[in-house]
């Protein structure tokens, strides 16, 4: 049997005792045939994980965008008229910011009743002669409904629209060079020979409003007089504006005058003259005509 004296150097290490003496370590290696020291990895800076998302992460996000669209599309497709063209689709908003606001004062829209640039027969003016009086007649060739009165008098054309609560009427006219002092206009709510409002302009760019009751003719006062018309041998787009309680009368695009409506039961009642205001025989011509009514909401 092994013994150890008390008084033996202890040159072995206790057992289960840890020799951290580097020394100690590099002999022991090299003992047993091993380096004397041992390759350790080398130092590197060690960082915090990405706290951003990662691109399969972005993916699954947009995938989830693309099937919510869809799944929207495909709800909105259930609700829709099979008969939707993509004209109404193309802009959904058009009928909601189209609408009128709320107690908004928004035009009416026109429906034009007949309109004439008198290149052909006209299906609204009939070619008409009263001897010594006036002669009305259509003149394809010169595209033009023509009025020819004689000194003194004051000949028309008629044009109805029954139960017309409001109504328009514009036209353009040219009168003769040879004869400056002749008139030409619209007439408004005419009743009969005796009871009807003529406005007018002459060659000479003068405008007359006169109303006849019982066949006597009362002058009007105008808003303007001159400056804004062409003489004679020139054109004058002139339009009659009835709004059933107001005729307003424009040359062009200018107001002229501004008379209260007459009876009521002319409203509708209107229609093209001429008037030759001296001793001389007078021309005009008409280029065209044009009737309007607002449309019913």
């Amino acid at each position: 049997m092994a013994t150890m004296d008390a008084n033996q150097p202890a040159t072995e290490q206790p057992t289960g005792v840890y020799q951290s003496d580097p020394a100690v370590q590099a002999s022991k290696r090299t003992s047993i045939g091993l380096t004397a020291h041992r390759a350790t990895a080398r130092e590197s800076v060690q960082r915090p994980p990405n706290a951003g998302l990662r691109l399969s992460q972005w993916w699954l996000v947009m995938c989830l965008i693309v099937l919510l669209l869809a799944v929207g599309i495909l709800t909105v497709a259930r609700t829709m008229d099979p008969d939707t063209t993509w004209e109404t689709v193309n802009n959904p908003f058009s009928a909601w910011f189209g609408k009128p606001a709320a107690g908004g004062d928004q035009p009416e829209k026109a429906v034009i009743n007949f309109a004439d640039r008198f290149d052909a027969s006209s299906p609204f003016l009939a070619t008409y002669t009263e001897p010594d009086v006036f002669a009305a007649a259509v003149l394809p060739e010169l595209g033009v409904y023509r009025l020819d009165v004689w000194p003194n008098y004051l000949g028309w054309s008629r044009i109805s629209i029954p139960e017309a609560a409001a109504m328009e009427l514009e036209t353009t006219v040219a009168i003769s060079p040879e004869t400056p002092d002749a008139a030409a206009g619209i007439i408004g709510r005419f009743a009969d020979k005796g009871d009807f409002v003529f406005f007018a302009v002459d060659g000479r760019g003068n405008v007359s409003v006169t109303q006849w009751v019982d066949s006597l003719a009362y002058p009007l006062p105008v808003l303007v007089s001159q400056a804004v018309l062409n003489p004679a041998g020139s054109t004058n787009r002139l339009r009659l504006d009835d709004n059933g309680s107001v005729l307003r009368f424009y040359g062009n695009d200018t107001l002229l005058a501004e008379v209260a409506a007459p009876r009521a039961e002319t409203r509708g009642a209107a229609g093209i003259a001429a008037q030759a205001t001296s001793s001389q025989s007078v021309t005009v011509d008409f280029l065209e005509l044009i009737v309007t009514t607002p449309s019913s909401r």
